[in-house]
């Protein structure tokens, strides 16, 4: 006759954090991250809440694991084909911020976190840093300004990736009573620029592996990209000798 396993006693197994982290990853995906408790994550796992505490003590930790989870969704290769010579260290810096954004956009709860909370225990993080930063050098941005470049880079991503979510008629000012002629204006020659640009666009195609953006809001897109090209306008594309 065969026992089964004692109750309370869970296959140790399934309690590591890399499991945690991407059962967390799996419960803000499914039903957002109102629904992220130690107590759901357990249920996931089928342990008891308890044995989730050795390896996460807290739930900031929780949320570091969390956070290095988010960056492993981002695509970094164009960082990597910058360092190898492959690709000119603008349209690396480029290509991997629209990752990061439209990443971030499905994860907009965890920027306050990722934008407040020390990096120290989150070494995907730490080693996604590295790479811009060095990519920056590559492209010729002084010493002094590498950091200072990829906070304000990273600034701009965190409140693109909430612009994504952002109404299309957010600038909309009907309805009020101050007069804004200057914005009405600007709003029209934007919103006629993009239609008669996208009048012929490809079938939409998920952000993480192509880039597009993850919403239809006009917004988001086009100054997103005019941004990065201000944010990005002394990394030269040719590799520096730094």
């Amino acid at each position: 006759m065969t026992t089964s396993r004692q109750r309370g006693r869970p296959n140790k197994s399934l309690v590591t954090r890399a499991n945690i982290a991407t059962v967390a990853v799996k419960i803000v995906s499914d039903k957002g991250y109102e629904a992220l408790t130690m107590t759901s994550i357990a249920r996931e796992l089928g342990v008891a809440t308890s044995a989730l505490y050795n390896h996460v003590p807290n739930k900031a930790e929780l949320l570091v694991l969390l956070q290095d989870e988010v960056m492993r969704e981002v695509d970094d290769s164009p960082l990597d084909a910058a360092i190898h010579g492959a690709m000119g260290p603008r349209t690396s810096l480029k290509r991997w911020a629209t990752a990061y954004r439209n990443t971030l956009a499905e994860h907009v709860p965890l920027i306050e976190f990722i934008a407040t909370f020390p990096i120290a225990r989150a070494p995907l993080s730490i080693a996604l840093y590295d790479k811009a930063i060095q990519v920056l050098l590559l492209g010729g941005v002084p010493d002094t300004d590498a950091l200072p470049t990829l906070v304000a880079l990273e600034s701009f991503i965190f409140g693109s990736a909430f612009d994504t979510h952002a109404p299309a008629n957010i600038y909309d000012t009907l309805g009020s009573d101050i007069p804004a002629p200057h914005l009405q204006n600007a709003v029209e020659i934007f919103v006629n620029g993009i239609s008669e640009s996208t009048t012929a666009t490809q079938e939409p195609t998920s952000p993480q592996r192509t880039g597009a953006s993850p919403t239809t809001n006009p917004y988001a897109d086009a100054p997103f990209d005019s941004g990065l090209e201000r944010l990005l306008r002394d990394v030269s594309d040719s590799h520096s000798a730094h």
